[in-house]
């Protein structure tokens, strides 16, 4: 019999024991601080990368400017707009929007049209190039606008008739 209680009590035990859940414990204050340090290191090192985007950003215009590569005055009813830039290793590829409404993916040497060849991809910028005509595709939302047609419509009232 004491036996019995013995092996009751044990099971009792072992059951209240098993249907306690663990209190969730809130991390503690240095567990916080570590991570809010952790955010802090990951922004420093997403602000130095921007920074250092604008200083590349800043040398292409100058590099552009040395080299006589068309960056101003870039007529956008002909040139497409660069939507997207991807890739890594010397493999990047752009994506390009046109007027048309098209898109295309271009790789370093593709044509384009209007007789442009992709001469350069970089990471801020899309480069082409026709003949001697150098020119700085700039990134954008929106492609250019269509050409307007070339049709030519005859004058309402002809003078002289």
């Amino acid at each position: 019999m004491y036996k019995n209680k013995l092996v009751s009590l044990a099971l009792l035990a072992t059951c209240y024991v098993g249907t306690t859940s663990p209190a969730i414990a809130e991390p503690s204050i240095q567990e916080q601080l570590q991570h809010i340090n952790e955010n802090i290191a990951l922004l420093n090192a997403k602000k130095q990368e921007l920074e250092l985007r604008a200083q590349v950003a800043s040398k292409q215009v100058e590099i552009d400017r040395i080299t006589n590569v068309d960056t101003g005055n870039i007529d956008r009813t002909r040139h497409p707009v660069v939507q997207a830039i991807e890739g890594a290793d010397g493999k990047m590829v752009a994506t390009l929007a046109f007027g048309s409404g098209t898109q295309q993916n271009v790789r370093q040497g593709d044509k384009i049209p209007g007789g442009w060849q992709v001469n350069k991809i970089a990471v801020e910028s899309v480069y082409i190039t026709r003949g001697n005509d150098k020119v700085r595709l700039a990134y954008g939302h929106e492609p250019p606008p269509p050409m307007p047609s070339q049709t030519s419509v005859p004058p309402l009232n002809p003078i002289g008739r």
